[in-house]
């Protein structure tokens, strides 16, 4: 079991009554939670604003429980432990009478092992609610996950059309690594892109899955994707970075990877202005086949 799912089991286990999840995915969170609660033995029930309380994919309580007030008195009058998965209540969560009525469930469900989980993207919880609240950050996913969810895209399309791996086992792994740092849907939607373009995998599409990393990074923060970069021999001197740049570039590899080696984690470049920080980054970038980002400072 990987250390994010050993902190969910603990955090479930630890009776805390309120559970923050710092994610978008719902799916993956609702079957990681799933899961745990079935390693512990605890029932597990969902709410939507659309179906309600919901367990085993039927209606629980026995009455109206779409509105979030109603889900939640319904949750309070559940007997015995569970783990209550509240997927829409972000939208609802900064209401006085919403804060009021998790502060009074939270005073009692953790003497009986309940716990009222939801999804908070960027950790937005009321100031009210922060001493009451545990959160959980699911990990993003790992090379062997993002491996078998490109094969698992290459066959579905496969089912309908023939479908094409253009691509080497480095050049595969070069793939991987592009999409590392996007969460399982953001990396399944650029796989099916890719694919549905030429019904096929090729080297054409490792810049444009990297682009679209990068591109997905800037929409959510202070970033800018810088998209032009340019060959080494472009600039001019500085041999001594070009040698060590081309030398560490095999670190990025899966050969490196075997050995233990891991990638380069950056590099500091210092002058002053106008003295080619700006060329040699973009050069950097483009010989490490990496996306380059502007973080304005201002």
């Amino acid at each position: 079991m990987d250390a994010a799912r050993a902190d969910l089991d603990l955090l479930l286990r630890s009776r805390h009554a309120l559970l923050a999840i710092d994610s978008e995915e719902e799916e993956y969170v609702s079957d990681q939670l799933h899961k745990a609660a079935r390693r512990l033995g605890l029932p597990y029930i969902t709410w939507s604003l659309t179906r309600g309380l919901t367990q085993h994919g039927l209606p629980v309580a026995g009455a109206k429980t779409k509105g979030v007030l109603d889900g939640l008195q319904a949750a309070d009058r559940h007997e015995g432990p569970a783990v209550f998965f509240f997927k829409d209540l972000a939208s609802w969560i900064h209401k006085p009478e919403v804060r009021r009525r998790l502060r009074d469930l939270a005073a009692h469900f953790d003497r009986d092992r309940r716990v009222l989980s939801f999804l908070s993207p960027h950790a937005d919880i009321p100031s009210t609610l922060r001493t009451l609240t545990v959160s959980w950050r699911p990990r993003l996913p790992g090379r062997d996950e993002l491996r078998q969810l490109a094969w698992r895209v290459l066959q579905d399309f496969s089912g309908k059309r023939d479908v094409t791996m253009g691509l080497t086992p480095p050049e595969f792994d070069e793939l991987l690594g592009n999409l590392e740092g996007l969460t399982r849907s953001q990396a399944e939607h650029a796989l099916r892109r890719a694919v549905a373009d030429d019904d096929a995998l090729t080297p054409d599409d490792l810049g444009d899955i990297a682009g679209a990393r990068a591109k997905l990074l800037r929409e959510s923060g202070p970033l800018e994707y810088v998209a032009e970069t340019l060959d080494l021999s472009a600039v001019g001197g500085l041999e001594n970075l070009k040698t060590w740049l081309r030398t560490r570039s095999r670190a990025f590899g899966p050969e490196a990877a075997e050995f233990g080696l891991p990638p380069p984690r950056g590099v500091v470049l210092l002058g002053v202005q106008g003295c080619g920080k700006s060329l040699a980054a973009r050069a950097v970038a483009a010989e490490w086949q990496q996306p380059l980002l502007r973080l304005e400072a201002a």
